[in-house]
């Protein structure tokens, strides 16, 4: 099993040194923004470890109107996701950026701390189009 996980950890990265993932990473980082909408307030934060950059955290604290704040949290492994699922998508008052990793659920989910279970896409919120495109960019490279 664990040959396995590295052997997919090895072939998902295609010869992207530590360094470069964690300026792709750092890069990413900087991209997320607050986003407001008509009803929420979405703050994003995305963690990693510089021993182990592959393996990220991704904290979604939403509040709400009445300034009720809710915490979601993912853990997973990017290279796990389809980058030719990584799309960015729109509705009526929120821009997306949505990660798929098809019908595998590898994203461990946790809201307000407690265990949940697992998820196969993870969604980040972005405040316009062209935040959206440069995520999408960031995280298909």
């Amino acid at each position: 099993m664990l040959f396995f996980l590295l052997l997919l950890l090895n072939t998902s990265l295609q010869g992207q040194t530590s360094e470069d993932l964690i300026q792709k990473l750092q890069d990413i980082q900087t991209n997320l923004k607050e986003v407001s909408t008509g009803k929420d307030t979405y703050v994003q934060e995305l963690n990693y470890k510089e021993d182990a950059p592959y393996r990220l955290i991704f904290i979604l604290r939403t509040t709400d109107k009445k300034g009720k704040t809710s915490v979601d949290e993912y853990l997973f492994n990017l290279g796990l996701f389809d980058e030719n699922l990584v799309r960015w998508s729109s509705s009526r008052n929120e821009m997306r950026l949505n990660l798929k990793a098809g019908n595998q659920e590898v994203a461990e989910y946790l809201k307000d701390g407690e265990m949940k279970g697992y998820e196969n896409e993870v969604v980040f919120y972005c405040p316009d189009v062209d935040n959206a495109r440069a995520l999408e960019q960031l995280f298909k490279e």
